[in-house]
């Protein structure tokens, strides 16, 4: 669950980075899409910390937005909800034939869109190339979460395969 203080969240049990991924894939037409990614220092880059600060942001806003008890923790109804709203957000911008389903090539379009507004905020000199410098803090974002990731003990490491039995 999360829950929140007067100061920062604290993450149990449930971890909103799932949710921030997939409001970070999901949201690009509901300013939902972290397009508050800042370079608040001016350094040229945004940095890990600038996107876990948007992400913290992020998250505060999802628990203000879902958390409909008031009890400062995302209950399994309120995260339902959260992916409800996400799945309706998904479809009315990338549902191109109207059938209420995303099919492969609806899920590529919106995968390239949201890849495209994620570089669009890391371009932070505007000059349509995300150099490596720009794109560094992402990496570290996205390396980190790997990790903590295997650390939680979900999914696969690297080389390991599950057996059938």
């Amino acid at each position: 669950m999360i829950k929140q203080t007067t100061k920062t969240n604290t993450i149990k049990n449930f971890t909103l980075a799932p949710l921030f991924l997939a409001c970070l894939v999901s949201f690009s037409t509901n300013a939902a899409m972290l397009d508050n990614l800042v370079d608040d220092n001016g350094d040229g880059v945004i940095s890990a910390d600038e996107i876990n600060a948007a992400r913290d942001a992020q998250q505060a806003e999802l628990l203000t937005q879902y958390d409909l008890d008031g009890d400062g923790e995302l209950s399994e109804a309120e995260r339902e909800a959260a992916k409800a709203d996400r799945k309706e957000a998904q479809l009315a911008a990338f549902d191109a034939d109207g059938d209420g389903e995303l099919s492969r090539a609806e899920r590529r379009a919106a995968r390239d869109s949201r890849r495209a507004a994620i570089e669009a905020q890391l371009d932070v000199n505007q000059d349509g190339v995300v150099s490596d410098a720009e794109g560094a803090g992402f990496d570290e974002v996205r390396e980190s979460r790997k990790e903590a990731k295997g650390e939680r003990g979900h999914g696969k490491k690297k080389g390991e395969r599950g057996s059938r039995g």
